[in-house]
C-alpha cells in the first residue's frame, strides 16, 4: 500500500508515495519524490546565487527528474541557471534565453519531456514560459544517486538589470538498482542530396527490442558548406520529434559530418565553438532525446532534414541509432494458502466455517493478492468477516498487498447440506516461484447421523422387554 510521507528537511520538502506520472521500465519497482524550497532569495546583479536544496529518503537510481523555477527578473537573458547533482554534474537549464524580457521563467517547468527547447522559444514579456526542455539535457543525470545537496546556481551576466528567486522544486523519480540494459544499433547509409530551401527525410525501421526505451544516441553524416542553414528533427515510430539542431554551426562547412547526439555530451549544440571543417561531436541536441524515453522503439524513426536558405549545397550521406532499451527482474512473492474446516462432520442444514490463511513467503511484497473460493454443490454461503465479495458460486477475496513474511485469515461460514470438499486458490501480481502451494482443499461431511439418538426398534424393544422379564423371574425365584 503507497503511503505518504512529508519530511522537513534542510531546505525543502519532500512528499513520497505519489503514483509516478511516468512510466518505469518494465518490472521496475519506482519511486517518486517532489522536493522544494520555498525561501525567496534576491539575486545578486552581475553576480552568482546559490539556493541549495536537500533530497533524502529516494531510491539510490536516478531515472528521471524534472525541475521547476520562480524566477522574477527584468531581462530573461542576463540569466544563466544550472542545476548541480549531489555528484556534482552541471547541466545548463538557460543560458543567455528570453531577450530583455520581464519574467519569462516565472513559472517555468524544465523536462527532457517537452516539446519546447529552451533555445527555440518565443518568448512575450510578463509571460512565463510553462515548459521547457532544457538546453543540458537531464538526461545526463540519470544512473546517479538522487540523494544529497542539489544546487540551483544562478548566474546575472549583466548588471542594471535585477530579480529574486521566489521558489524552486525538483520532482524525480528513481529506482531500487540499475535495470538491465539491451543495446542495439541500426543504420541507414543512402546518400541523399538536400536542395536548397527544402527537406528531404531518411527512414530506420527497427525490430526485435524491448519496449521501454531508455537511452538513445544518434550519429548523422552531415555535410553542408553552411552548416547554420540545417535544421534537422528526429521522429519516433510513436510520432513524438524532438530537435536535434537548428541554424547551429554559423558559416562552416561540414561540422556535423560524423556527429554523435547524446543527452549526457556535456555541450550543448547551441554553445559549440565551431571550426571549419572539424566535426564538432559529441553534442546535446536542442531537444532532449529523453524525449522518448519509456517509449517502444520498434517501428520506422525518421530522419529530416532542412536547408533553409538558397545558395550552399547539402547532403545527407547516412545516419544510425544506438537505442537502449530497459527491463527489470520480475520481483517474486511466494504467496500461498491453507484451508481448513470446523467442524468437519455436521448434520445436514448446519452450519460449518471454513478458515482461508494466506501468506506471503516473499521475497517481494505481494500486490493484487486475491483469492478465489469457489463453493461446490452442497454447500450454501452465509457470511464472511473479511470483507470478501459473493458472486455464486464464488468467494472472491482481495488483499492490496500482502508484506514479506505477513499472514491474514479469512473466515467464510457456509451451510451444509451435503458432503462436499471446497478447494481455494490465491494469486498475485508478482512472479510466484513456488506455485504447487497456490491452493488448498478440505472436505466438510454433511452425515445425516451425526447428531443422532440412537433409538430402538420394534424387535429391540421385544429384546429389552425379555431382558427384564427374564430378569425379574430370576429375583422372584431366589427370594421364594
Amino acid at each position: 500500500m503507497k503511503q505518504r510521507l512529508l519530511s522537513s528537511l534542510a531546505t525543502g520538502v519532500l512528499l513520497l508515495g505519489a503514483a509516478p506520472s511516468w512510466s518505469a521500465p518494465p518490472n521496475c519497482l519506482a519511486s517518486t519524490g517532489s522536493f522544494a524550497s520555498t525561501t525567496p532569495i534576491l539575486l545578486a546583479d552581475a553576480g552568482t546565487t546559490n539556493s541549495p536544496l536537500a533530497v533524502a529518503g529516494l531510491s539510490p537510481y536516478l531515472y528521471t527528474a524534472r525541475v521547476s523555477v520562480n524566477i522574477r527578473h527584468s531581462a530573461g537573458a542576463d540569466l544563466d541557471v544550472t542545476l548541480i547533482s549531489p555528484a556534482g554534474t552541471r547541466v545548463a537549464l538557460t543560458t543567455d534565453n528570453g531577450g530583455v524580457l520581464d519574467d519569462v521563467f516565472a513559472g517555468t517547468t524544465w523536462a527532457d519531456s517537452a516539446l519546447v527547447p529552451t533555445t527555440d522559444a518565443t518568448y512575450v514579456n510578463l509571460v512565463p514560459q510553462p515548459l521547457l526542455v532544457p538546453e543540458e539535457a537531464l538526461g545526463a543525470l540519470v544512473g546517479e544517486t538522487p540523494n544529497g545537496t542539489w544546487t540551483l546556481e544562478i548566474v546575472d551576466d549583466t548588471a542594471g538589470n535585477i530579480g529574486d528567486l521566489l521558489s524552486w522544486s525538483l520532482e524525480i523519480d528513481a529506482l531500487p538498482s540499475a535495470p538491465d540494459e539491451v543495446t542495439s544499433t541500426f543504420s541507414n547509409t543512402e546518400a541523399l542530396p538536400v536542395p536548397d530551401v527544402a527537406t528531404v527525410t531518411s527512414t530506420i525501421t527497427t525490430s526485435g527490442l524491448g519496449t521501454s526505451l531508455c537511452g538513445l544516441v544518434v550519429t548523422t553524416d552531415l555535410r553542408s558548406t553552411f552548416s547554420a542553414n540545417l535544421d534537422v528533427t528526429l521522429t519516433s515510430p510513436t510520432g513524438a520529434t524532438t530537435v536535434l539542431t537548428t541554424d547551429n554551426g554559423a558559416g562552416n562547412d561540414d561540422v556535423f559530418a560524423g556527429t554523435e547526439w547524446r543527452d549526457d555530451a556535456g555541450t550543448p549544440v547551441t554553445d559549440f565553438a565551431y571550426v571549419n571543417l572539424v566535426t564538432a561531436t559529441p553534442l546535446v541536441p536542442e531537444g532532449a532525446l529523453g524525449h522518448f524515453q519509456d517509449s517502444d522503439p520498434n517501428g520506422t524513426w525518421t530522419l529530416s532534414v532542412t536547408n533553409d536558405l538558397a545558395g550552399d549545397s547539402a547532403s545527407l550521406n547516412g545516419w544510425s541509432l544506438a537505442l537502449t532499451t530497459c527491463s527489470c527482474v520480475a520481483p517474486e512473492a511466494d504467496v500461498a494458502l491453507t484451508k481448513t474446516v470446523a467442524p468437519l462432520e455436521v448434520a445436514p442444514g448446519s452450519p460449518a466455517v471454513f478458515t482461508l490463511t494466506a501468506t506471503n513467503g516473499g521475497p517481494a511484497p505481494a500486490t493484487n493478492v486475491v483469492v478465489t473460493d469457489t463453493l461446490p454443490a452442497g454447500l450454501a454461503y452465509v457470511s464472511n468477516d473479511c470483507g470478501a465479495s459473493f458472486a455464486a458460486p464464488t468467494v472472491t477475496w482481495t488483499l492490496p498487498s500482502l508484506a514479506n513474511g505477513a499472514s491474514a485469515v479469512c473466515h467464510v461460514t457456509v451451510m451444509v447440506n451435503a458432503s462436499a470438499t471446497n478447494s481455494a486458490t490465491i494469486s498475485s501480481d508478482q512472479n510466484d516461484p513456488v506455485p504447487a502451494n497456490n491452493a488448498s482443499a478440505t472436505t466438510v461431511l454433511g452425515d445425516v447421523n451425526a447428531l443422532e439418538i440412537p433409538t430402538a426398534g420394534t424387535w429391540g424393544l421385544l429384546i429389552l422387554g425379555l431382558g427384564l422379564g427374564l430378569a425379574a423371574w430370576t429375583v422372584l425365584r431366589r427370594r421364594g
